[in-house]
């Protein structure tokens, strides 16, 4: 079996969430993997680099006033800043 290609930080600034979602779903599918498995090293170099790109991502406690105000947009009807789903991470500032 091929090794997994784990997300990286550098790649991770590249992408929009648009493009980073199923890629962390696909990652997070794999380590969920590994815990069934006994995997008991959270220390692991790879499994912290994907815990730091999914807190960036998709953490609500990282919700700024930005996404809020998108947020709130929507809800009421408005046109909303699709910058949060299109724009990469890194050119957020966000990674």
């Amino acid at each position: 079996m091929p090794p997994f290609p784990h997300l990286t930080i550098e790649a991770a600034r590249t992408l929009s969430r648009n493009e980073l979602l199923p890629r962390l779903e696909a990652e997070q599918a794999y380590w969920l993997r590994r815990i069934e498995r006994g995997l008991t090293q959270w220390n692991d170099a790879d499994y912290q680099t994907f815990r730091r790109i999914m807190d960036a991502a998709v953490d609500p406690r990282r919700i700024g006033a930005e996404t809020l105000a998108a947020v709130q947009a929507l809800a009421q009807g408005r046109p909303r800043d699709e910058g949060y789903f299109t724009r990469p991470l890194g050119e957020r500032g966000e990674l």
